[in-house]
């Protein structure tokens, strides 16, 4: 998330938060104002919310992490069957397939070189194949 967006929430939501306690305060029931504090609460939450995939070398890791909540998946490397890179302008999305389901991640064009001499490190035997170019 852009640094400034983060600046936005950050500010709408405590601004709703502080306005419907403000208003608590000052009579309103706090039934009036449910909405108000939820919608300032989940802004205030998003800003905690953090989701990572990367390649490490145990195999493809998916690391999502909240204020409350921190989680670690991996791919491993001897479960992915097969690879696709697809190529759309200056982007380029790797497919790693298990069996029916798979895991999707962007990376620059720039770094296709990179990605396929580490996939020829830790599977060599996995085919890739390529979809555009």
């Amino acid at each position: 998330m852009p640094r400034w967006m983060w600046y936005v929430i950050a500010v709408v939501g405590a601004f709703l938060v502080g306005d419907a306690l403000r208003r608590v305060t000052g009579g309103v029931p706090v039934k009036a104002l449910t909405s108000q504090i939820f919608i300032g609460l989940c802004a205030l939450y998003v800003l905690g919310f953090r989701k990572k995939l990367y390649l490490g070398t145990e195999g493809v890791v998916r690391e999502t992490k909240s204020w409350f909540l921190n989680n670690r998946d991996v791919l491993p490397w001897s479960e992915i069957r097969h690879v696709t890179l697809a190529f759309r302008r200056d982007k380029m999305l790797a497919l790693f397939e298990r069996d029916l389901t798979g895991w999707k991640l962007l990376f620059p064009r720039s770094v296709e070189g990179e990605l396929r001499e580490t996939l020829r490190e830790f599977i060599p035997e996995v085919e890739v194949s390529t979809l555009g170019n």
